[in-house]
């Protein structure tokens, strides 16, 4: 063969193209795959806070407090807790393969001011407390939590959300060297 047929020839070149471009495609529908998992899975951990907190805002006795009259860290009825409604939610529609991460469930009340008639507001001016906490003012002496009708409660879920595909692709992102994501959710809403 002559050199100026070597140089025409064809063959191959398909193949060499492929190669340089079959590292972005993939890199492109993987990474499409991975970022739709994440906002899935925000989407789960959204509404398992609003699960949670219709969970708790519905009337009931002895909303806050166990049988000999003590205060307690989570809202419970029937056996059930606002913690297992959020954790029974996020087991049946979380969709991760990354990691199998249990989530942070944060209960918070407005406290009974007795400056304040009624109810607060549930306003970004609000100021919540854990249900477990010592809710004490120096001005009013000691206050407790808000445990009638119409008060506010939120609920905060905070889930650690691990990538599959890539997961140092948030080092290159973010520039750190942690391969999860915090995903969280809170929900404001009066009780009942």
């Amino acid at each position: 063969m002559t050199t100026k047929m070597i140089i025409k020839n064809q063959d191959g070149a398909t193949i060499v193209e492929f190669a340089i471009i079959a590292p972005l495609l993939f890199l492109l529908i993987f990474g499409i795959i991975e970022f739709s998992l994440l906002l899935f899975n925000k989407h789960v951990i959204t509404n398992s806070s609003r699960e949670g907190a219709r969970a708790g805002i519905v009337a009931r006795e002895n909303r806050f407090v166990d049988s000999s009259g003590n205060l307690i860290d989570d809202i419970q009825w029937d056996g059930k807790t606002v913690d297992s409604t959020v954790n029974d939610w996020i087991a049946n529609h979380l969709v991760t393969f990354g990691g199998t991460g249990v989530p942070l469930v944060d209960i918070k009340i407005v406290a009974d001011d007795p400056l304040i008639p009624g109810p607060e507001p549930c306003d970004s001016s609000t100021i919540f407390y854990l249900l477990n906490d010592p809710i004490f003012d120096p001005d009013t002496g000691t206050r407790v939590p808000c445990l009638g009708y119409r008060c506010c409660l939120k609920i905060t879920v905070s889930y650690d959300y691990h990538f599959l595909v890539f997961p140092n692709l948030m080092e290159l992102i973010r520039g750190n060297f942690t391969n999860n994501i915090l995903l969280q959710a809170e929900t404001v809403m009066l009780m009942e």
